[in-house]
């Protein structure tokens, strides 16, 4: 009796001694906070990348994970089950969120393009250099015409619509032109 009482004192000694030092950690840990266009992150390790995997496609908004790669992290869909694979096979898991405080405008336009050798390249590098970030392009539906329809959607960090539709105007031609959050498209 007497030497099952004293490995139950000594048992609870180790673990309360654990807890001690784990809660010491804790408040040594150094979190840096990272931010990569509008996902943040935390963690104490060097993050030099943000990528998104192929299997789950989150939308912003959507419950995210990343998993950390070396230095860079890996963003899956919290439902996602390759992501809960990668954790549940000691895939290192790290706190992230999105950054709703860089809200970005969402725009749709259709525009003509003249069906020549570049023209295309020419007006994504347009909006590449006025910082738009293109979502989707539907491009040349009827290969022999002398001008191609183009939808592309598109974001970008100004709310004002005209202030976006004239910049866009500068590099191609618009013929339709609308918000995402517009009640009538």
């Amino acid at each position: 009796d007497y030497l099952k009482h004293t490995l139950k004192v000594l048992g609870k000694k180790v673990r309360d001694e654990k807890g001690w030092f784990a809660r010491l950690r804790i408040q040594n840990l150094n979190l840096k906070q990272y931010r990569f266009d509008n996902i943040t992150l935390y963690s104490n390790f060097s993050i030099n990348s943000v990528s998104f995997d192929h299997c789950c496609h989150p939308k912003f908004g959507d419950k995210i994970m990343a998993i950390k790669e070396d230095n860079k992290v890996v963003v899956h869909h919290k439902l996602c089950d390759k992501g809960y694979k990668d954790i549940s096979t000691g895939g290192n898991m790290i706190f992230c969120e999105w950054d709703v405080s860089n809200k970005l405008s969402v725009y749709q336009m259709v525009c003509a393009i003249p069906s020549t050798r570049g023209e295309m390249a020419k007006l994504l590098m347009y909006l590449f250099k006025k910082e738009v970030n293109i979502l989707s392009i539907e491009y040349g539906k009827d290969k022999y015409a002398q001008q191609q329809f183009c939808s592309i959607e598109f974001e970008i960090d100004n709310e004002n619509k005209e202030e976006v539709r004239q910049m866009v105007e500068g590099g191609t031609k618009v013929i339709e032109f609308h918000s995402s959050s517009d009640a009538y498209k």
